[in-house]
């Protein structure tokens, strides 16, 4: 059975197929799963490697290591589950949508928000979970304020077994292939 989703894009065209891992961003979180898979004290080493470093970002650093303990916990822990890094996302309603665009673009420039196209999409039903991004991200403020790999590793599990937030955004993952049947960014004028 194919269902209808929707899927934000700024590359993405109409009639293409959407692939997982198109941007090859697991190999990003790599190096904190390999950490992981040695224990926290081997993760707090890397951290501390890396801000030594200053070779990157600490916002950057941040969301790989993330990605990467929660790609640990699902791996160990959720192993029907597929990868985050290597799904696409999607929602099965605009107004879940609606918070996400409102959270990460409406204030950008008018130039950059025109990059950004809506589309609904066709996806095989199987293979599809569903989860609240709100908890990714309290995780992601949790480690980046206060450098908390414990309740990384909590997050990650709460995740991965479906716990909401009081506010869920619900985020849908899948690592099936997918087609752009539909452009519809004409919704976007209409969120503020």
């Amino acid at each position: 059975m194919i269902i209808k989703l929707y899927h934000m894009s700024e590359t993405l065209k109409l009639d293409d197929e959407l692939l997982p891992d198109y941007f090859n961003k697991s190999a990003y979180c790599e190096p904190y799963i390999s950490a992981m898979e040695k224990g926290v004290a081997s993760l707090e080493l890397l951290l501390e490697q890396k801000i030594e470093e200053q070779r990157e970002d600490w916002n950057d650093i941040v969301k790989w290591c993330v990605e990467g303990v929660f790609e640990y916990i699902r791996k160990t822990e959720f192993p029907h589950i597929p990868s985050r890094t290597k799904s696409n996302y999607y929602f099965d309603n605009l107004d879940d949508f609606a918070v996400l665009y409102q959270a990460g673009w409406a204030q950008e420039p008018e130039e950059e928000r025109s990059k950004l196209r809506l589309y609904e999409i066709e996806i095989p039903a199987e293979n599809i979970f569903k989860f609240d991004m709100s908890v990714f991200d309290e995780a992601y403020d949790k480690m980046h304020d206060d450098k908390d790999l414990e309740s990384l590793i909590i997050y990650a599990r709460k995740y991965f077994s479906g716990q909401k937030t009081e506010k869920p955004v619900l985020e849908i993952m899948s690592d099936s292939r997918a087609k752009a049947v539909k452009d519809i960014s004409d919704y976007l004028k209409n969120i503020t």
